[in-house]
């Protein structure tokens, strides 16, 4: 996951892979390359205020993206309304789990002064995440002095991500002159380890970068099975095709030998082919590492219990 932020055509990254060399020109599509293959990150040229990947530079300068995989799912999502203390990019994704999570890229210029206005639209920013569900990461340049604990403005920042439910996970300082102005903030219940912050290098800002908490899918495979429709069979013709057959009447079977008997399973066989024919399907199974033998023991015990209770009612076969 890349977020990038361009001001007056200077390029800095918040999150990047290990081993990844970058081309940048700010009149050419960005690539990103590991071991000089093919692009495995790619930004199209900025589009307007539509496009799925960046929004334009506006009079608050610079620019805002994010950068996904092409193997991930995404969708811009419609903040529903145009904030003007900061730049905001949302972009909602299914990186390899079944949950959703909301990526947000933002700039806060430094140049500007924070006001009221500012932590109302950030409020309005993280009411309408909130309604969105499922996980959120917030990065970007903020531009608020973290490191002041007790600064007016950073506690109200602190104070505005606690009642929604928000963590910064930040610790260090992120800015040559000291200064922690760059943010990673998720819910608390969705933590983010071994965040490092390298030193600035390109930009006066460091590279931030960790790891996330990310429930991955249960494996599955796909087994073939054959299955038959029984609900389909005409059970009139089947009848009339039994009456012509040694499966007529039970008495049929007394006294019969092991030939005749394989006799008798053919011929039902050749009927169930008939009005129920056989088909393959192909189902797809959970893995369930936690359901063992000692498991299906006990839930075909239970299941047997079960069936004996309601043949009987008897209460003395309810618990046992």
């Amino acid at each position: 996951m890349f977020f990038a932020d361009w001001r007056r055509n200077r390029w800095s990254m918040n999150h990047y892979n290990n081993n990844s060399s970058i081309s940048v020109n700010s009149s050419t599509p960005v690539a990103i390359y590991r071991h000089h293959q093919k692009p495995i990150y790619q930004l199209r040229e900025p589009q307007d205020r539509e496009g799925q990947e960046t929004r334009k530079a506006g009079p608050l300068g610079g620019r805002v993206a994010i950068i996904l995989k092409d193997s991930y799912r995404s969708t811009k999502i419609d903040i529903k309304f145009n904030p003007k203390t900061f730049e905001c990019l949302c972009v909602s994704s299914l990186p390899f789990c079944s949950n959703k999570i909301s990526w947000v890229s933002i700039y806060r210029p430094g140049s500007s002064q924070i006001t009221s206005t500012f932590f109302d639209e950030f409020r309005q920013l993280l009411k309408k995440l909130t309604e969105l569900g499922g996980q959120v990461v917030i990065m970007g340049d903020i531009n608020i002095h973290l490191e002041y604990q007790t600064e007016a403005h950073a506690v109200q920042l602190t104070s505005l991500l606690t009642m929604f439910g928000y963590l910064p996970h930040v610790q260090t300082p992120t800015h040559n002159k000291g200064g922690l102005l760059d943010v990673i903030i998720t819910r608390f219940e969705f933590r983010v380890h071994n965040i490092i912050v390298d030193p600035p290098i390109i930009s006066d800002h460091s590279l931030l970068y960790g790891l996330l908490d990310i429930e991955l899918p249960k494996t599955t495979c796909l087994v073939n099975k054959k299955v038959r429709n029984f609900k389909r069979i005409n059970i009139d013709k089947l009848k009339d095709a039994l009456s012509t057959t040694d499966l007529s009447t039970h008495k049929k079977f007394v006294g019969r030998n092991i030939d005749e008997l394989f006799d008798i399973c053919d011929t039902l066989c050749e009927l169930m082919n008939k009005y129920a024919p056989q088909r393959e399907i192909r189902i797809r199974i959970k893995s369930t590492p936690w359901f063992d033998d000692d498991c299906h023991k006990i839930k075909r015990c239970v299941r047997r219990l079960e069936r004996v209770y309601r043949r009987t009612r008897d209460h003395s076969d309810l618990i046992r």
